[in-house]
């Protein structure tokens, strides 16, 4: 299904470039880069804490850095778990202890780098109770993720993050976790982004800021207004990104 609706979006988007190229003698290197999607479209939310249709996480998948993945290729390669921003994974403990070390080579695309910090905060903005995450659920287990929750504490005991090292305590075994990081949920997130995600009519994907000030990114959602993602330019690639935060490899 994933590779199904990731193709149907990149259709999408190949025949928008196709009509901009057409116009024009060379490739458009800059500029705002317009995606429409109806609210029939199935597209719930643009923040990875949120976000929990097919069609979210497709969109999400163009901009995600996970610390496991999928590879994007015909089975039986698609099916094979692979190291993506972790360079290195170290389970102990039973499956209670997971010591990721990251590669140094990503970065969001205002320049700062991916670190451990950054996996650690989605994951507490998973947690927080005003959030409602849906993915809640798949970081309860988690040491201190009930205190988190219960909104005594802000962030996990068992959620440690040094430079470019995570490690993530569990409260009993969780074999699964290796699989449970693929998900847009524990994507990569700029630490300055609120704790809080906030739904609201008009928002903007992670470490954005609304087009009605900057024109570079915006969604709505209300009524029967379609729903408009905007960038600029490249900024949904994920080794080209000129704005914004969504993480790149360098």
């Amino acid at each position: 299904m994933r590779h199904l609706s990731l193709s149907l979006s990149l259709a999408l988007m190949a025949v928008a470039v196709s009509l901009v190229q057409a116009g024009s003698s060379s490739a458009q290197q800059s500029g705002i880069f317009r995606i429409s999607l109806s609210p029939a479209s199935g597209l719930d939310h643009i923040d990875p804490a949120l976000s929990f249709t097919t069609p979210g996480w497709t969109l999400l998948d163009t901009v995600c850095a996970r610390l496991m993945a999928y590879p994007d290729r015909p089975a039986p390669a698609g099916y094979r778990l692979q190291r993506e921003v972790a360079a290195g994974v170290r389970v102990s403990d039973g499956f209670k202890r997971y010591t990721f070390t990251l590669r140094r080579a990503f970065r969001f695309s205002d320049g700062s780098p991916v670190r451990a910090a950054a996996f650690a905060h989605a994951i507490h903005r998973l947690l927080a109770p005003a959030a409602r995450s849906p993915g809640a659920v798949y970081a309860r287990d988690i040491v201190g993720a009930a205190e988190v929750i219960a909104g005594r504490r802000s962030t996990a005991a068992g959620v440690v993050a040094r430079g470019y090292k995570l490690t993530v305590r569990f409260t009993r075994p969780a074999p699964d976790f290796l699989t449970r990081t693929t998900m847009p949920f524990f994507c990569a997130v700029p630490p300055g982004l609120p704790s809080t995600p906030k739904v609201s009519e008009r928002s903007a994907p992670p470490g954005r800021t609304s087009s009605r000030s900057t024109g570079r990114a915006s969604a709505s959602s209300s009524g029967a207004t379609p729903t408009t993602v905007e960038h600029g330019a490249r900024a949904w690639t994920a080794s080209t990104s000129t704005s914004g935060a969504a993480p790149r490899r360098t």
